[in-house]
């Protein structure tokens, strides 16, 4: 009833409608009902506008992706956005209350199952290009998953044709998983091991 016509005529003639004072709270109630629609309906087309608002205007300058979303990724976070023409990208599950502060410093958030797994195609939704300066920090609480979630973004930005010498990765694990892979590499892309 709160939203189309208006069927108030039907419940007119009920006993209670008499009052004035139930008629006041009905109308209050009606509203309240249509104010709080509309407004779920603006908070999530507004958050969307601004979401994708957001991707388009991180197409330029140095490009940050935290995987991993805990307390010293948001604390990291707070240093980097201070650095003008950088955009950052977080990917991973997040609570509310650190995705509220993700989006107040101006970060976008992937949280799909399909982007927790780096391929071309995420990349470039990221604006990953090949000659784009870019950083990636591994600092999920699993090492083992840093391992593995930073390897498939390297072989995603190979694909790519990423340049080794814009790329800087920061991984955190265990020395002895971290493999030949990332040690081998290490002297053509900028790795930092954090152990």
């Amino acid at each position: 009833m709160y939203l189309g016509r208006n069927s108030f005529s039907e419940i007119a003639d009920a006993p209670l409608m008499q009052y004035t004072i139930v008629q006041v709270v009905f109308w209050l109630a009606h509203f309240a009902a249509v104010y709080s629609f509309a407004g779920t309906i603006i908070v999530n087309m507004g958050e969307n506008v601004l979401s994708r608002l957001r991707l388009l205007m991180s197409r330029r300058g140095e490009l940050v992706v935290i995987y991993g979303i805990n307390d010293n990724s948001v604390s990291l976070t707070k240093t980097l956005s201070e650095k003008p023409n950088t955009s950052i990208f977080f990917i991973g599950k997040a609570a509310d209350a650190d995705r509220d502060m993700i989006r107040s410093l101006g970060c976008s958030l992937y949280e799909n199952d399909d982007d927790l797994i780096p391929t071309p195609k995420v990349l470039k939704k990221m604006g990953v290009k090949s000659n784009r300066k870019l950083t990636l920090y591994c600092i999920q609480d699993s090492k083992s998953q840093n391992i593995f979630f930073a390897d498939a973004f390297m072989k995603a930005m190979e694909k790519v044709g990423c340049d080794p010498q814009k790329t800087r990765l920061v991984i955190g694990g265990y020395e002895e998983a971290i493999g030949n892979r990332f040690q081998v590499l290490a002297g053509e892309w900028n790795i930092r091991l954090i152990m």
